[in-house]
């Protein structure tokens, strides 16, 4: 996420250093970073971690568009902290302040769970169409406080995967 790393930070995945970060948004409609991958990180990569509901640990679809998730469907974080959880799509397309003040549009609000240090995890959908095939929604930003929207507090946010392209200028976001 965006509000994580700043431009030339170090990245770790796995306790390796995998790359530094090319380019960090806050808005203006998405949190999210990119990172450049070192030649030979051989802990970068399109697995999931974490994965303790029988789903499938890589993602292994095209990410999603802008209108792919639906209000009610499960979506699911693959976090550093809380490690899989999955809860539904309560919203689509709404602002939030994060805690650097920052105003971000087109944000999604989900009721999975979630805690500090699990910003940046990806947000996938599970096709049940083709079971066990993943397909990214989005990065996971943080927690809905009473002063950003308050009848939403405790729900989690997503940056959705068409903003982040977008915000940040990439053609695609995973590498197969």
């Amino acid at each position: 996420a965006g509000h994580c790393y700043g431009y030339g930070e170090t990245v770790s995945q796995g306790g390796s250093i995998i790359g530094t970060v090319s380019m960090s948004r806050e808005g203006p409609n998405s949190d999210a970073a990119a990172i450049r991958i070192n030649a030979g990180a051989s802990d970068a990569s399109y697995y999931l971690y974490g994965s303790s509901l029988g789903i499938r640990n890589r993602f292994d679809q095209p990410e999603s568009t802008n209108n792919d998730e639906v209000i009610g469907q499960q979506v699911c974080k693959s976090g550093k902290i809380t490690g899989v959880t999955c809860g539904p799509l309560v919203e689509r397309n709404m602002r939030i302040t994060n805690e650097n003040g920052k105003t971000i549009d087109r944000m999604r609000f989900a009721a999975y769970v979630s805690d500090d240090g699990d910003s940046g995890s990806p947000v996938y959908v599970v096709n049940m169409n083709l079971p066990y095939r993943n397909r990214l929604a989005g990065v996971h930003s943080g927690v809905i406080d009473s002063s950003s929207n308050p009848n939403y507090v405790g729900l989690k946010t997503y940056s959705h995967a068409s903003w982040v392209k977008s915000d940040i200028g990439l053609d695609t976001i995973l590498i197969s």
